[in-house]
């Protein structure tokens, strides 16, 4: 059997996922092999993987790789996560050896600032641009780069038009039949929400990055209506406010998390910059219209309401939304549901997954 090995970072909720994926498509066609950090190895819960842990600085990271894959006879190391400069770890470790190197890019590639007034994104652009710069290099080195998002893939493309044959669309599914609609006064019911609320849900890190700040505004702007952020809080001033209209949740999985996007009226994603977020896929499979910021990103998913970076304009398009017909918000519920059910179910993408990551003929 083809031996892979993926290689983490660092361990979150969206890194589970797509290992849990992984080893639904794959396990039975390959032995799966998961490298991560030593002290996170047990966070990791998939059986099909034979797990390693690494330790120690960055600098003998490269190393140890190498001689992980050199010991288990490693066919395929893919990097799933990280940005730039961990393609030049995996490229060193693959360097003139039998092992493969598959890029797997789950975010974006080199970041847009269109907002000039907003200094400190600017700042955040100019970082992850450097360090995405390596893939510049790596692209000669890799078997295969892999893209989440199809704007993405024809970005890519035009920019490493010497490897465009490398380069290819692999966005991350959605488990459809998980991610459902439900009976929304039942989900509310479940999670002790009232049924006449106006409910705006909010699922993911609560950062700057993630528009922790747009999010503030509208939350002081609608005090008649209830945010439900489910997420780490990673902005002091959400910390500090006591407001009244919000509902902090730290985490929610499973059955919890669709019955929070089943309770919901309206999914909020404000994020600056973004591969191909799995929380609103997971939000439109269950039904729940999105709002979301106009990043170049977000441009395939037609049925999100993407606005630009205008606080007044987000507050204008959030009480036409609730001054919407049901029957008009059950036409936009169908239309994301629907969606999702073409662009990103297990069943269109299972035979692809295995061809890229098994077919190098």
């Amino acid at each position: 059997m083809t031996k892979i090995c993926f290689f983490a970072t660092n361990y979150d909720h969206t890194r589970q996922k797509l290992i849990d994926y992984y080893e639904h498509v794959l396990s039975k066609k390959a032995e799966l092999f998961l490298f991560c950090k030593d002290s996170e190895i047990e966070k990791y819960h998939n059986k099909s993987f034979i797990k390693y842990g690494y330790s120690g600085s960055k600098l003998t990271l490269p190393f140890k790789l190498r001689k992980f894959c050199k010991d288990n006879n490693i066919d395929i190391l893919v990097g799933f996560s990280g940005a730039g400069e961990v393609s030049a770890v995996l490229v060193f470790a693959t360097l003139l050896t039998r092992t493969k190197y598959i890029a797997h890019i789950h975010g974006n590639f080199f970041w847009k600032s269109k907002d000039i007034g907003d200094f400190r994104f600017f700042v955040y652009t100019l970082q992850y641009n450097l360090k995405s710069s390596f893939f510049i290099i790596s692209q000669f080195f890799a078997k295969r780069l892999l893209l989440c998002s199809e704007t993405m893939t024809y970005k890519l493309r035009r920019l490493f038009f010497l490897n465009k044959h490398k380069i290819e669309y692999v966005p991350s599914v959605i488990e459809t039949d998980f991610y459902r609609p439900k009976d929304k006064l039942k989900s509310r019911k479940n999670l002790g929400l009232k049924s006449k609320d106006k409910i705006l849900l909010y699922v993911g890190r609560v950062s700057y990055l993630k528009g922790s700040d747009w999010l503030i505004k509208l939350i002081k702007r609608n005090t008649d209506k209830k945010f439900v952020l489910v997420g780490a809080l990673k902005t002091r001033q959400l910390e500090k406010e006591h407001f009244k209209n919000v509902i902090f949740v730290q985490s929610a999985a499973g059955e919890t998390l669709v019955d929070y996007y089943n309770a919901a009226d309206i999914f909020l994603f404000l994020s600056r910059t973004e591969g191909n977020p799995l929380a609103l896929r997971e939000a439109m499979a269950c039904g729940l219209p999105s709002i979301a910021l106009d990043i170049e990103s977000l441009s395939s998913l037609k049925p999100v309401i993407k606005l630009p970076r205008r606080i007044d304009i987000l507050q204008q398009k959030i009480v036409e939304f609730f001054n919407l017909s049901k029957k008009e918000k059950k036409k936009i519920s169908d239309k994301s549901r629907k969606f999702i059910l073409k662009e990103y179910s297990p069943d269109v993408w299972n035979k692809k997954y295995k061809s890229y990551f098994l077919n190098f003929n």
